[in-house]
């Protein structure tokens, strides 16, 4: 087994949200897995082992839950496996607690993932989404709602990037609107109108141990089909491809790309990639 720390989505080649990666994982059990990732302390943890020619079974956790998928793993494992000589341009697949999804190893160095398509799921409450988050109800917009691709996510819009910056969430509130919606965190943003990114992110996943991480890409991934849903961007540029900008308020800024396929009003396809960062090898006890 080799381990590392990596910094995924970067922007500009900084930042970035950090995850750690255990490769050839296979003599490792659930439990011993689990307790790795609580040490290591990173938001997420991938382990990966072969599973067949081309394709890699792989699992994620968190420091305090094993999660079906997980955006920023997938691209640091992958970029890993790219950068150190293991794996070539190209596309293979990861077996995951979320299904069999397609990654691809651009030539560039960007890293692609698919994601299960969308998932609309509740409603939650403005108020209360509001309290949580320590916001005003007049700083949303439309109703904060439940949307999965492959990990479900409250997707909470702020009518402005100064309300964005300004939330101050009470983590045990976000705990129990998550924990009643079915929702693994809260994704909040606000549309950026001229700038190069679509929207500016925040993420708090308190009940998985995550107060707030730098980029994520699942719900990145939720996002970019819940903007194309309601139409909040035009279906050419949806396929043409959005970024966001998350995790500047914690010193990592990053930046997630998402490309939405679609036929008729229907998704039919949605993917997240960016580049990662190596940091160190790590040692495992």
């Amino acid at each position: 087994m080799t381990a590392a720390e990596m910094s995924a989505f970067v922007r500009d080649g900084r930042g970035g949200n950090p995850a750690g990666v255990v490769l050839d994982a296979g003599p490792l059990p659930a439990a011993r897995r689990a307790r790795a990732a609580a040490a290591l302390g990173f938001p997420e943890t991938a382990f990966v082992e072969a599973a067949g020619p081309g394709v890699y079974r792989v699992e994620f956790f968190t420091p305090t839950v094993q999660v079906d998928l997980c955006g920023h793993a997938t691209i640091a494992a992958f970029s890993w496996m790219a950068q150190s000589g293991r794996l070539p341009p190209g596309t293979v697949r990861q077996r995951t607690r979320a299904g069999e999804l397609e990654v691809e190893v651009r030539p560039g160095g960007e890293v692609w993932m698919e994601q299960p398509r969308p998932v609309f799921g509740a409603f939650a409450e403005r108020e209360e989404a509001a309290r949580a988050l320590g916001a005003a109800p007049r700083d949303l917009v439309g109703r904060p709602r439940v949307v999965s691709t492959g990990l479900p996510d409250l997707l909470v819009e702020l009518g402005s990037p100064a309300a964005l910056r300004g939330l101050r969430p009470d983590f045990a509130q976000v705990a129990r609107l998550c924990r009643r919606l079915g929702a693994l965190g809260v994704h909040a943003f606000a549309l950026l109108r001229a700038r190069a990114a679509a929207a500016s992110c925040r993420n708090f996943a308190p009940g998985a141990g995550i107060p707030e991480e730098a980029a994520t890409g699942t719900a990145s991934g939720a996002l970019a089909c819940h903007l194309v849903e309601r139409a909040k961007v035009l279906p050419r540029r949806a396929r043409e491809g959005l970024t966001f900008w998350q995790g500047d308020g914690l010193g990592r800024p990053s930046e997630i790309r998402a490309e939405v396929e679609t036929s008729g009003a229907r998704i039919v396809g949605v993917r997240v990639g960016g580049r990662a960062r190596f940091e160190r090898r790590l040692g495992l006890d």
